[in-house]
């Protein structure tokens, strides 16, 4: 009578000892090829939306998109929704896992919710640059364009920038390949108050305490990196000095400023 072999106990942990080892070395490698194909994904997202500004902006006499570059046709005063112009080249109208939404940042609670904006339900993970389409110009410190006079705030006399276009004409943003224009960041435009890649979160107030650079975030970090879509048309991981600080004369500079306004 032949006698069948079995996998002893001591055999048998030592082979689930072995695969639960290759799993360890494995899943964090598995993570990391998911998370670079989520930026790709976001990328082509910004890449979209920049493309659609930039052929908003053809069909509205070179301006700059208006701030509220998000809302749907008919909300604003004046029409400045990218919709139309994201369906031209087949994207999604603002659907909340379309192309207004990183897929890094689709399944997180980090949206910002302030009634004071009134700025819908919908997810939003890409603002634009708030110094092309709000409050910069020809005389304020850094201006990327000479066109438009100063805003008025909020809702002043310039509240124009707001609805209908913004504060600048593309044609005037003196290096378009190094200005962003959309970038990954929970809040809709991004200006000193809402975005400042070099400072804590816990230094801004609770209202404005915006997450953004998400990608390859580590735990217990404000930041990672993030994907910048520019003027010019190209999307790309933010650059290595992005976050960078030094003192010049007493004086301390940001590098990210340059990429926004600072040239």
């Amino acid at each position: 009578m032949r006698i069948r072999k079995a996998f002893t106990l001591i055999e048998l942990l030592v082979v689930i000892s072995i695969i639960a080892l290759l799993l360890s070395i494995l899943m964090p490698a598995l993570s990391k090829v998911k998370e670079q194909g989520r930026m790709t994904i976001c990328r082509s997202n910004e890449k979209g939306l920049v493309l659609g500004a930039i052929l908003w902006s053809e069909d509205h006499d070179d301006w700059a998109i208006a701030t509220d570059w998000f809302k749907p046709e008919g909300e604003n005063e004046t029409e400045s929704a990218l919709g139309p112009y994201l369906d031209a080249i087949g994207g999604a109208k603002g659907q909340e896992k379309g192309i207004f939404a990183c897929p890094s940042a689709a399944q997180t609670e980090f949206f910002h919710v302030d009634p004071s904006y009134e700025t819908d339900e919908r997810k939003f993970t890409y603002a634009v640059n708030g110094y092309i389409t709000l409050n910069m110009t020809a005389d304020s410190e850094g201006s990327p364009g000479r066109s438009g006079p100063s805003t008025g705030g909020r809702s002043g006399v310039g509240s124009v920038y707001w609805t209908e276009h913004g504060v600048t004409k593309m044609s005037d943003i003196r290096m378009p390949s190094t200005t962003a224009f959309f970038i990954d960041h929970e809040y809709y435009f991004a200006v000193r108050w809402t975005f400042d890649p070099t400072r804590p979160l816990s230094d801004f107030p609770d209202n404005y305490r915006f997450a953004t650079r998400w990608h390859k975030k580590k735990p217990n970090e404000d930041y990672g990196v993030g994907n910048i879509g520019w003027v010019d048309g190209h999307v790309s991981v933010e650059p290595s000095d992005f976050a960078d600080k030094k003192e010049v004369g007493g004086e301390t500079k940001y590098r990210w400023k340059y990429y926004f306004y600072d040239h």
